[in-house]
């Protein structure tokens, strides 16, 4: 048994079948085309990416790593996702897909990466290696025919709704920054990002008004079911946001009709601003399910880069929610057997890692735990109280405003 890169041409083909037979493949021929195709020409692909175990001539275990960029807020770290985890049914219970996993975290660890993200199906399998559910799920369902109470008017004639070309490619990557900037764990696109993935965007709808383009959203048929996947505008202060919402829902209404749709399904985080505004004028229900091993999962790989990357967003935390206070505070972050000192002086905030601690105010948890305070998974005090952390000197508002509950969300185009 031998864990190593795929390299050839076969070694692409036996790892296709090995993936096609797990996960289910319609279409062999084609996954295995589509996986040639991202070896040979993928531009932020490596060989080191795709790992594999041998025994013998038989390739039995995959492991995928994705490196993309991600956001909380100001902070922008370095992820590897973990995907395509597989096993031969033959083989399991060898420990082979375990020796992946830990191959891969090494791997991270040891080229600057500062956190990991993978996507669990149902088991508890990936808690032994540090991760933690920290991406909840979210739908919200809206009726057809409540989107029927919205009032058209002349407003809608300064506006023009059509399916995207590959010519508005740069004016749907602006519009997806400005965006996506607040969602917390988007993903930062590249254009070579956007050009290489151009086919998951092609049931978009590009909105302009005039010439110019403001918004788009991705609509999926499935099955009797319309499935909004990403909605994104552009943050001018001269669009009407009400306007802009009454259309979409109004061409989504439309879609819907065509196949006699009754629901219309927004694979969106609670606090996007569509979705805050669908509830308040058309009514809607919305899903959270906060699953305890199955779904997004994530960990800190580089406990202090990522600390250090999160300062600027540690202060526009500290402006939004205590912006009248005059704080001067210091605290121990105690994750496992690492110590960091957190100096907060008005709204600066510095952060140094130190080899003892004698701080009367500290909060002492797992990389597990800092993982969840950081994207915001739930409310600090619930995360805290738990688990076995400790919580002592420390301003109950202080840490709220430090790590407050957000909606962390992976747009579904991204998984991988």
């Amino acid at each position: 048994m031998k864990i190593r890169y795929v390299e050839t041409i076969e070694d692409i083909k036996k790892t296709s079948d090995l993936i096609s037979k797990i996960f289910k493949q319609d279409n062999i021929f084609r996954h295995y085309k589509n996986l040639v195709k991202f070896h040979l020409k993928c531009p932020f692909h490596k060989n080191e990416y795709s790992r594999i175990v041998e025994v013998g001539k038989e390739i039995v275990s995959h492991l995928r790593i994705v490196p993309v960029e991600v956001r909380i807020g100001e902070a922008i770290l370095k992820m590897g996702g973990i995907g395509t985890v597989c096993t031969n049914h033959y083989y399991r219970n060898r420990g082979f897909a375990s020796l992946l996993v830990q191959e891969a975290i090494k791997y991270l660890k040891g080229n600057n990466f500062d956190v990991t993200i993978l996507f669990s199906l149902k088991d508890d399998f990936y808690e032994k290696f540090g991760f933690t559910m920290a991406i909840p799920e979210y739908e919200c369902i809206v009726k057809v025919e409540d989107i029927a109470t919205i009032k058209k008017d002349n407003s809608f004639i300064k506006y023009e709704i059509g399916r995207f070309k590959k010519d508005d490619l740069k004016d749907i990557m602006r519009i997806y920054d400005e965006g996506s900037k607040e969602v917390v764990l988007s993903v930062v696109r590249t254009e070579e990002y956007w050009k290489w993935y151009y086919k998951k965007f092609s049931n978009a709808y590009l909105v302009k008004r005039g010439k110019i383009p403001i918004a788009y959203f991705i609509a999926d048929i499935r099955g009797n079911y319309i499935v909004v996947k990403e909605l994104a505008f552009c943050d001018d202060n001269s669009i009407r946001a009400d306007e802009l919402y009454r259309l979409i829902l109004s061409k989504l209404s439309l879609l819907a009709k065509r196949i006699n749709a009754g629901m219309i399904n927004f694979k969106l985080p609670p606090d996007h601003p569509f979705i805050e505004y669908s509830l308040i004028n058309v009514g809607a229900n919305i899903n959270i399910s906060y699953k305890r091993t199955a779904g997004g999962m994530f960990q800190i790989i580089n406990i202090e880069n990522t600390l250090k990357k999160m300062i600027p967003q540690f202060k526009s935390y500290l402006r939004n929610n205590l912006p009248n206070l005059d704080i001067n505070e210091r605290f121990s972050l105690i994750v496992n057997s690492e110590k960091f000192d957190f100096f907060i002086r008005k709204n600066e905030v510095s952060i140094s890692k130190s080899v003892q601690s004698d701080s009367r105010s500290f909060i002492k948890c797992s990389q597990q735990v800092l993982s969840k305070l950081l994207v915001g998974y739930h409310k600090a005090k619930v995360i805290l109280s738990s688990t076995n952390s400790s919580l002592q000197g420390i301003p109950e508002y202080l840490v709220n405003a430090l790590f407050p509950q957000r909606f962390p969300f992976f747009w579904e185009n991204d998984h991988f």
